[in-house]
This record gives C-alpha cells, structure tokens and sequence, in this order.
C-alpha cells in the first residue's frame, strides 16, 4: 500500500520507528495470554484474577514506554537521519508508544477468547479492526503521508483492544475491592514470574531485529529496509498461518 500511495521511501523511516515499541510489546505481552489460561483451570477464577494481571502488564509496560521516550533523541542519532525525517521518526515513534497500551489488552485477551470459545467473536472482531486501520490509512495518508500508516495502526488496535475487553467481560471494579487482590495474589505472583522467563527468551530472539533495522536505516539506500521486511513477512506467512495456530491450540488439549 505504501507502494501504491508512492511512500516506500519513508517506508524505512516507519519500521524503524516501530522497533523498539514492537519489542516492549513482545516483552511484556508476548505469551501473556497463553501463561494465564495455561495456568488458570477455571473460567471464573480466570475472570477474578484477569483485571489484576493486565494491570501488572499495562504498567510495566507504560514504564518501559516512557523510559524510551527519554531516550528517543539518542536513538535518533544512531540512525543518523536527516534532520526532516528526524522530526517524523520522533512523531511516529510517539505513536506507536501510545499504541502500546491497546496492545496490552490485544495480546493478553486474545487467548481468553479462545478460552472461552469465542473464535467467531474473534475473527469478525480482528477482521474489523483491519479494515479499520487500511480505511483509515487511505484516508489520512494522502494528507498527512506516512504518519497516516502509524494512526491506522492505532486506531485498528484502539478499536481491537476494546471489542476484546467487552466480549471479555472484565470486572476493573475488582481492582479496587481488596478481598479480590488477596485472592488473586499469589497466582498473580506465579504469573508474573512465568511471563518474566518467557520475556527473557523473547528479548534473545527479538533484539536482534533492533540491531538489523539500525544499521539498514544508517547504511542503506531508502527503500532497502522495507523490501527486506516486504519478502521476510511474505516467506513467514504459511508458517505463520499454520504453526501458530497448531501449536496454540495443543497448549489449549490439557485445559
């Protein structure tokens, strides 16, 4: 599409923006979900303990968020970009930092909804949200250029994260009921840990992404970035359809 709308040079300059963000998420709700509904038997306490557990993930995640906000001017730098496109690369990264907290809730829910065998509510509601982000890429794009691709993005995952909380059903009131925090609390702990150890193998796998988009941004022609992505998504697509789908749902047989 960023093809088409005659942006693939500035291609680039999104991807790199979207690096960091993307591994903050992957750190912290990465496998969240699948932690919770492997370890948590039972639907009702599943919902008693759910509020909690995604509070946990949206403030470390909102910490993370923030403490690279501080540093956007010296990741900037690295890249060395020029000055105008410095100023998109700061913008975008903004964005997609605000897009953090809708995925929180994305990621964590997802595999609740399977769990509670919701997989029609899941389709239509992720189908939805990606004819979202491509209508409102296409129509803020042409004004505002490649900015409009990172509020897409945004706003699929704003519209995303809220038809899974209320399909969810979460009871937020349990957060301020201490009876509920008590009981919920050493699961909550056993939880966290659990997400800890999958969040260290994510940071091995995923940090190298860091370091290839960096120096493809620093020592490439524009464009080069964003082919090279282009045909690593397309040769990871059939696996992506089959394998994750099978592999999650074996996790699901002993349930």
């Amino acid at each position: 599409m960023a093809f088409l709308l005659g942006l693939s040079a500035e291609v680039d300059i999104l991807l790199a923006a979207q690096v960091v963000p993307t591994l903050i998420t992957a750190l912290i709700s990465a496998g969240a979900g699948e932690i919770i509904i492997s370890r948590i038997k039972n639907e009702l306490k599943l919902k008693d303990i759910l509020p909690f557990y995604l509070m946990v993930l949206l403030s470390v995640t909102i910490v993370l968020g923030v403490l690279y906000f501080l540093f956007i001017p010296a990741f900037s730098s690295i890249l060395e970009l020029e000055k105008s496109k410095n100023e998109i690369f700061s913008f975008l990264s903004l964005i997609y930092l605000a897009n953090l907290i809708p995925k929180v809730f994305v990621s964590g829910l997802r595999p609740t909804l399977y769990y509670l065998g919701e997989y029609k509510y899941y389709t239509l509601s992720a189908t939805f949200s990606e004819i979202f982000i491509l209508v409102t890429i296409v129509l803020l794009t042409p004004k505002i250029g490649i900015i409009g691709f990172a509020y897409g993005t945004l706003a699929g995952s704003t519209v995303n994260a809220l038809l899974y909380i209320y399909r969810s059903n979460i009871k937020f009131s349990y957060l301020f009921i201490a009876e509920k925090f008590q009981e919920a609390k050493d699961d909550l702990i056993e939880l966290i840990k659990k997400a800890f150890t999958v969040s260290l193998n994510t940071l091995l796998k995923n940090g190298a992404q860091l370091i290839e988009r960096t120096l493809a941004v620093r020592n490439l022609t524009p464009g080069y970035l964003s082919a090279f992505n282009y045909s690593k998504s397309i040769s990871e697509l059939p696996s992506s359809i089959l394998l994750d789908s099978i592999v999650f749902f074996l996790s699901l047989i002993h349930i």
